[in-house]
């Protein structure tokens, strides 16, 4: 047998002795999907390999992560100034909140300006593959809808999303850097002649971003869940005795279906698939684009492309991913409220509620998009029987949060 693959190098093919036979990958930061081929008795199989890394803990961060935290927490690199990636992306909360009162999605840098969505978990994004597809289903990409192949590619976009951060152009993000205090760092990195291509520059910026996203920053590995872990067991060494009976009801209840990531595709656990699904999430009546227009739908991956001007809901939506949704991971879920894309669900007892296809008091759980259902939400019945089961399951996911987290 012959192996080789379309990105990195492999090591020499070892014999597993059961039928099956394995190679390590070296990989650049970017692949995370290549194709690798074998040739079997003259005949070549091509499959996909889906790479993951678990981010170094407690390591520096290099002069480029660094400089991608200043550009994230830069005020001044939106019109009108305010908004900073870090206004939507809380760096004490979760690195995820939302900083908003009383809506469930995201306003933007001009009062009253909102988004159609909640906004999605960055901790461990890192560890999201580039986009692929394992036969006709989306596998890894960025944001809810998966519009974007690379954490890169995603932080190039709010820049210039007039429901955002609002910049007219590219030109105009680069020359807010080339005056930033930090203007230097970009120098020190990317070279003196940094800011002569416009095009260059704006990737080097999300280049700086993403490198700081895939920093130990944004995943510390560091909840009950890992100390539980740490022995390569579940032996409830550190667990409470809910948090173990509310493992095994995640288990039970098939939560583990979509929230978690065998070994064979990730080395790190972050509790999702990276696939994408419709599970019937209803409509929120308080979603501003919805009070905008009353016949809004939101059809999540059959939105793509984006529309720079409206956001990517307002696209006649193609047949393919209409109304699915990427899995979000489960890391830190107990402090990232709202849930779903659309923010419908306050609190875990409503998701865990509507995944038993119980009423939700005072929501309407009629799907959204209701012709493309795969799996899940109010059509996953009678998952749990008793009040001490989900108790015990939100003991678990509670279990998920980092150290340190407001």
């Amino acid at each position: 047998m012959v192996l080789s693959s379309s990105a990195g190098s492999l090591s020499s093919l070892v014999d597993n002795k059961d039928g099956t036979y394995s190679a390590n990958l070296t990989h650049t930061e970017n692949n995370s999907s290549v194709t690798v081929s074998a040739k079997v008795a003259g005949k070549t199989v091509v499959d996909t390999a889906r790479i993951g890394f678990k981010v170094a803990q407690n390591q520096p961060m290099t002069a480029l992560a660094s400089l991608g935290k200043k550009i994230f927490e830069d005020e001044n690199l939106s019109v009108p100034t305010g908004q900073s990636c870090a206004s939507c992306h809380d760096l004490d909360s979760g690195i995820t909140t939302d900083i908003r009162d009383t809506k469930e999605t995201s306003e933007g840098a001009r009062n009253g300006v909102f988004g159609g969505r909640n906004t999605p978990m960055i901790s461990y994004s890192a560890h999201t593959p580039n986009q692929f597809f394992l036969g006709k289903r989306k596998v890894g990409g960025q944001f809810w809808d998966g519009r974007t192949d690379s954490l890169e590619e995603q932080a190039r976009q709010p820049f210039l999303d007039k429901r955002e951060m609002n910049n007219p152009s590219k030109t105009e993000v680069v020359h807010k850097i080339r005056n930033a205090v930090y203007a230097v760092d970009f120098k020190t990195v990317f070279g003196n002649n940094a800011f002569n291509d416009i095009d260059k520059a704006y990737v080097q910026i999300s280049q700086a971003i993403a490198a700081f996203e895939r920093s130990g920053r944004f995943s510390p590995f560091t909840s009950r869940w890992d100390k539980e872990m740490a022995d390569g067991k579940m032996d409830g060494d550190v667990f409470t005795a809910s948090e173990m009976r509310g493992f095994q009801a995640f288990k039970e209840g098939r939560c583990d279906t979509c929230h978690f990531t065998p070994d064979n595709l990730l080395g790190a656990q972050v509790f999702t698939n990276f696939e994408y699904e419709n599970i019937g999430t209803p409509k929120n009546p308080s979603n501003p684009l919805l009070t905008a227009d009353t016949t809004f739908i939101d059809f999540g991956a059959g939105s793509a492309p984006d529309d720079p001007e409206n956001g990517p809901h307002s696209v006649n939506p193609p047949k393919t991913g209409k109304g699915m949704f990427k899995v979000p991971s489960l890391r830190n879920i107990a402090k990232t409220a709202p849930y779903m894309h659309n923010g419908i669900f306050s609190n875990l007892s409503q998701v865990i509620d509507f995944y038993n296809a119980e009423t939700v008091v005072g929501i309407d759980t009629t799907a959204e998009v209701g012709d493309t259902i795969s799996d899940g939400g109010q059509y996953f019945t009678n998952l749990f029987e008793t009040t001490q089961e989900k108790i015990d399951l939100r003991a678990f996911l509670e279990a998920l949060t980092d150290e340190g987290l407001e």
